[in-house]
């Protein structure tokens, strides 16, 4: 015999019974999953060429230098890193004259014909040319791109080259060039 309310109380029961089996038995621990990378210090450089146009030696360059204060050379680095750029002496420096770099007439016979190249005034990108410090590979010839504060983004920044071919030289008509190597440490 059943009484009142023990349909509720059967009901109540199996829904106790079914929950009771859907419950998981026990319980477990998740697994962790260590994550790690290294971000290393980089660097990108790029330049574009440097081309002084005319070197008048009768005219304007007899006593003007000639100058050029276009071109860049630009670096973007890793957050954090500390670049250095230098600029070798290019390919003719060693020949008897030279005194500082030098470019080579492209016919025989053999001739060349002095330039320099220099430092920007300061770090800050885009500074002005003071053509004061030569660029070099060594010392106080090398740039310092981070001089006062390291990079703080990846964006690239951009530095002049600050260019000259002395005035009062006496070079042959013809095309002269040279190839000088920047390398960027950091």
């Amino acid at each position: 015999m059943l009484r009142a309310g023990g349909k509720r109380g059967l009901a109540f029961g199996l829904a106790l019974l079914l929950c009771a089996q859907l419950t998981p038995a026990g319980t477990y621990t998740a697994a962790t999953v260590s994550v790690t990378t290294m971000v290393k210090s980089n660097c990108q450089v790029a330049t574009s060429p440097l081309n002084f146009g005319a070197y008048d030696p009768i005219g304007v360059q007899r006593t003007n230098n000639l100058d050029v204060v276009t071109n860049q050379i630009s670096i973007a680095c890793v957050q954090g890193s500390v670049p250095t750029i230098s600029l070798n002496a290019g390919n003719n420096s060693s020949h008897a004259l030279a005194t500082t770099r030098s470019m080579l007439r492209d016919q025989s016979p053999a001739d060349y014909l002095d330039y320099e190249l220099y430092q920007p005034s300061s770090t800050t990108p885009n500074a002005a040319c003071s053509f004061s410090v030569v660029w070099g590979t060594s010392g106080g010839n090398i740039f310092n791109a981070t001089l006062g504060s390291v990079p703080a983004t990846k964006a690239s920044r951009s530095y002049y080259i600050c260019a000259r071919v002395r005035s009062g030289q006496d070079p042959s008509v013809g095309t002269y060039s040279d190839t000088v190597t920047a390398t960027v440490n950091f």
